[in-house]
């Protein structure tokens, strides 16, 4: 959903790109006739466009029905414990398939705890003054839970690495297992 800001400024673009172009009253009108024409299709695109929504997460749903901040915040907030649902996924999977290098899973905790730790600084820096009641409107909880959901998923696809596995060949995959390997070990959970 685009803010006031960004629509006023979608509007002010076009309006500087009809003058920028010297168009006409015609040319708009005839711009106007073609949309009109092209919106005859959105029933079709709807129907083409309701069995992915079928699939969409709980987040998306919910972003697709909230009215009021509070609903947007709690959207949020679902988003981001869906993606703190699958980073913990991802991290014990790879706990499971490396379980035999103790000094691997040693690092891998170490990094993850360092990593929460940078998220949470990343945060801080993103809204200083989030501790200032107000500072940044009925929205902080949303922005902030949106930023973290974000830095979560970032973390996921790297994580990924481990499950994905390395190609033959790679020299520079370092603790990362070839992908065979990691088959392997998947079938053998």
């Amino acid at each position: 959903m685009l803010s006031a800001r960004a629509c006023k400024k979608l509007r002010e673009d076009a309006l500087c790109w009809l003058i920028a172009n010297r168009l006409t009253a015609g040319t708009v009108v005839f711009l106007a006739e073609v949309i009109l024409k092209i919106m005859r299709f959105i029933p079709l695109l709807t129907v083409i466009t309701i069995a992915p929504l079928a699939q969409a997460s709980e987040y998306e749903s919910c972003l697709n029905v909230a009215v009021t901040q509070t609903d947007m915040s709690g959207c949020a907030d679902m988003g981001y414990q869906e993606a703190d649902a699958e980073l913990n996924r991802v991290y014990n999977e790879i706990r499971k398939i490396y379980s035999d290098d103790k000094l691997f899973l040693d690092k891998l905790k170490s990094a993850q705890l360092a990593w929460i730790t940078s998220r949470d600084a990343d945060l801080a820096l993103e809204y200083p003054h989030m501790d200032e009641e107000g500072y940044y409107g009925s929205v902080l909880p949303m922005c902030t839970l949106d930023s973290r959901a974000s830095l979560t998923l970032e973390r996921v696809t790297y994580l990924k690495r481990w499950l994905d596995g390395a190609e033959e060949g790679d020299v520079c995959s370092g603790s990362i297992m070839l992908q065979s390997d990691v088959i392997e070990r998947q079938g053998l959970q």
